[in-house]
């Protein structure tokens, strides 16, 4: 009896928590990084300088910018002079549900705490655009521009992927402005987001301002969606398991001959099986490529399946590209790799520590086919010969003219011989 009661209790409290069940949404897009990725390197994933989302609201080493936040708000209310600021609380409110609904983790906030938190943010960041588009034409005095590197930080800080808002917050607030400010310029706002941030400086992305962000979720999508090769590599050989390319320097050393590609995404990667041309894109590998390479990497592990981990496949076809420094220093020479880290063993260490935590199917891996081909290239005998005779003896104008000079001596040594056994022979008969 005892046990049937504390059975009853026992089910009580389970069907109480399967009230509170929230359903999975599709619109989820934001999410805490998985602990396997986090725990390689804590740091990649937190913010530095500014909270943007609910993840990191109100962490102390933050809050700094909690009172910049407030002056671009009032800076911002400034260009609406036909909307109140009671308005657009009303219109983010109405907005809310649909933003819950994009975080993947619980958000704790109760309603008024998170819409004032997209107010906040939404604001800042608008104003932040409006201020650096501003800058270039004639200097600021705001403190978050008195210190060059500050927004620099803050650009990192606002592609991490726990520091997100729905891209769709940030497009009404603009759109909110430029229909109550008959003296904007026009300007559209994912010019206004490009100049900002400047994926040329950060991982040497070619802008192209006729992109749309419909679809796009967040600034880490759109980073990801600016990188996508152009012509991306035809993938063949679905169920068939990939063959790891060997190392830069173990390539080279078979006759694969690395160049450098004219323009493009960075993963516009080519190989022919012709001639063993290897043409790569320079990469600009600088201070904060870690922290964008794992964020577009744990974005993509979160909430995009299989054969689309474009990111994540092109960082792995470097892991395994590059062993040592040896590898960075030849990729260097060619113009592939430009590396404002300094020394070699650096970029070395970040790619081959970028993949600790991270899953990667060998049969859907993106560039299956690229492999094949680059093996088939690096497995031929004939071409290690060619690339072996290339070095011994035709690598510099000394080598080629000491060979020429011992090639005339042995083909003038067997016309000696060959004329000493005809006179021989001529004598004898």
């Amino acid at each position: 009896m005892k046990a049937k009661i504390e059975d009853n209790k026992l089910v009580a409290t389970i069907q109480e928590k399967l009230k509170h069940v929230t359903p999975l949404s599709t619109e989820t897009c934001i999410s805490r990084v998985p602990r396997s990725l986090r725990k390689v390197n804590e740091e990649a994933y937190t913010p530095q300088l500014v909270s943007i989302g609910p993840y990191h609201h109100g962490t102390e080493s933050l809050k700094a910018m909690e009172e910049h936040k407030i002056r671009y708000l009032s800076d911002f209310l400034g260009r609406l002079p036909r909307y109140s600021l009671a308005d657009l609380v009303q219109s983010l409110r109405e907005l809310e549900e649909s933003a819950r609904q994009c975080y993947g983790n619980p958000v704790e906030s109760d309603s008024n705490m998170f819409v004032e938190m997209m107010l906040l943010d939404g604001c800042f960041i608008i104003e932040l655009f409006f201020k650096f588009w501003a800058y270039n034409r004639k200097p600021s005095s705001d403190p978050l521009f008195r210190i060059a590197s500050t927004i620099s930080v803050v650009r990192v800080d606002m592609l991490l992927l726990e520091n997100q808002l729905p891209l769709f917050i940030l497009e009404h607030i603009f759109r909110l402005y430029t229909a109550t400010n008959e003296t904007y310029p026009g300007i559209p706002f994912l010019r206004l987001v490009l100049h900002f941030f400047n994926f040329k400086i950060l991982l040497n992305i070619a802008q192209d301002f006729s992109l749309k962000t419909g679809g796009l979720k967040h600034f880490l999508d759109l980073l990801r969606d600016c990188c996508l090769p152009s012509n991306p590599y035809v993938k063949r050989n679905e169920v068939e398991d990939c063959k790891f390319i060997p190392s830069a320097t173990e390539l080279y050393k078979t006759g694969v001959k690395f160049r450098k590609a004219k323009r493009g995404s960075f993963m516009n990667l080519k190989f022919s099986a012709n001639n063993g041309v290897f043409e790569i894109p320079t990469l600009i590998v600088q201070d904060n490529s870690e922290v964008l390479f794992r964020n577009l990497v744990a974005f993509e592990q979160c909430f995009i399946v299989g054969r689309e981990h474009y990111l994540s496949h092109y960082l792995a076809l470097l892991d395994f590209l590059i062993n040592s420094p040896n590898d960075v220093a030849l990729l260097r020479r060619h113009g592939i790799i430009e590396n404002l880290l300094g020394d070699n063993e650096s970029v070395s260490l970040l790619f081959n520590k970028i993949f600790h935590g991270v899953q990667i199917f060998e049969n859907s891996f993106h560039f299956n086919q690229f492999c094949k081909d680059v093996n088939n290239y690096y497995n031929t005998p004939w071409h290690s010969f060619k690339a072996m005779l290339y070095r011994e003896y035709f690598y510099s104008p000394w080598s080629i003219a000491s060979s020429i000079a011992v090639i005339i001596v042995v083909v003038c040594a067997i016309i000696q011989t060959v004329l000493t056994a005809i006179s021989a022979w001529q004598k004898h008969n």
